[in-house]
């Protein structure tokens, strides 16, 4: 009988010897897989932050150079200067001429029939207004960011807050949310509504997994949103499985020693 403990007992330390390296090479594997993965997403959504920023300076600049502009509202050289801008300024798609909130004209017509605008969504602390309308001189339905000061506004297409190509082989997507209204402002793609929740249910949350994709939350108090990004999880799956050839080996190795 003792026999047949010692024997049962040297196997169990054999075996597990054996599993506990091979078993910590595969969690190695899963684990370095994975951190690969969310700092490319995190770095990702540090790129469209920057591309944010970007866009946003750029509209400020023009609406900078704006209030320097003096000729009477709507003449001819007025409107020929905010056509300029909008020419100038890449990421601008029209500049308007506001009073009270009323748009008078803009780069696109000498005078405008545009109604009243509501009270900007959001105050900057450096004291720019901001909007996201649909309203325009074209008449065409398609909501565009605003940025305003003074008499002036310039629109911004969404789209290129968030137009980043992401580095590498994996499809990422982003996009942008207002911290106080919740409501997406800029999508490279749908998000989850799920996501959203989280947004406004748990601001400490920084990274969720959920229905086949990983998201990256990356809040911005200073600018009033959030950036999120995601992708996928299936390139993960491929990427552990190149990791976990390179850790297999080596936890067999080790329990062989």
């Amino acid at each position: 009988m003792r026999t047949r403990h010692l024997v049962s007992l040297v196997t169990g330390i054999l075996i597990f010897s054996v599993l506990v390296p091979v078993c910590l090479s595969i969690w190695l594997a899963h684990r370095q897989a994975e951190d690969k993965f969310v700092d490319a997403l995190d770095s990702y959504a540090s790129r469209v932050l920057i591309r944010t920023d970007r866009v946003v300076a750029q509209a400020k600049q023009a609406l900078t150079h704006l209030q320097t502009f003096h000729a009477p509202p709507c003449t001819p050289p007025h409107l020929r200067e905010m056509r300029r801008v909008e020419f100038s300024w890449r990421y601008i798609q029209e500049v308007m001429y506001i009073d009270n909130l009323k748009p008078l004209c803009s780069s696109l017509e000498q005078s405008s029939n545009t109604a009243i605008l509501p009270p900007p969504m959001r105050i900057t602390a450096d004291g720019y207004s901001a909007w996201l309308t649909s309203q325009n001189d074209l008449g065409i339905h398609r909501y565009m960011a605003v940025l305003g000061k003074g008499h002036y506004l310039v629109m911004v297409d969404p789209a290129s807050l968030v137009d980043v190509v992401p580095f590498g082989e994996i499809s990422m997507d982003a996009a942008l949310v207002g911290s106080e209204t919740h409501r997406i402002f800029a999508r490279s793609n749908i998000v989850d509504p799920y996501i959203l929740s989280v947004v406004k249910e748990q601001q400490d949350v920084t990274r969720v997994q959920y229905n086949g994709s990983m998201y990256v939350l990356k809040p911005v108090p200073e600018l009033g949103f959030t950036v999120i990004a995601w992708a996928s999880l299936k390139p993960l799956a491929e990427s552990w499985h190149q990791q976990l050839i390179i850790w297999l080996p080596a936890g067999i190795l080790l329990s062989l020693a």
